[in-house]
Formats: C-alpha cells, sequence, structure tokens
C-alpha cells in the first residue's frame, strides 16, 4: 500500500511519498484520510473545467489531501 500526500503538476496528479512518488489516473479508488479513517473515493479529471476532484465530494481540494493506494 502506498500512502502519501496528493501533488498536482500541470494536468498530472501523483501521490508523494518518502521514497518517490506514484502516479494517479482519473477515476482511479484511492482511500481519503478523514479523521481517524480511510473513506474510499474515485479520483476524477475535468478536461472541459481542467480540475482534478474527489467524485461526489466536489467541494474538497485534492491537492495536499492524505490518501491511501492500494497496490
Amino acid at each position: 500500500m502506498t500512502k502519501g500526500i496528493v501533488k498536482i503538476k500541470k494536468n498530472r496528479a501523483f501521490v508523494e511519498q518518502q521514497n518517490g512518488e506514484v502516479e494517479v489516473t482519473s477515476g482511479q479508488y484511492v482511500y481519503l484520510k478523514v479523521e481517524n479513517c480511510w473513506i474510499p473515493v474515485v479520483v476524477r479529471y475535468s478536461a472541459r473545467r481542467k480540475k482534478w476532484y474527489f467524485k461526489y465530494l466536489e467541494e474538497i481540494p485534492v491537492c495536499g489531501q492524505k490518501v491511501l493506494l492500494k497496490a
């Protein structure tokens, strides 16, 4: 499992961790850290809006959030 912080450069999203980074693709499930639990969410990219967002959680910014990826 990969745990880290989501970063965005240009139209590319990735999870930054101590030993490198892992790219995140649009439509991928990740687990978002909320308080003391992990919530499964889908990360999406809107080409029209040129923005990354969490499906059904559009008000939460993607960049800077702590997430967990299953390998």
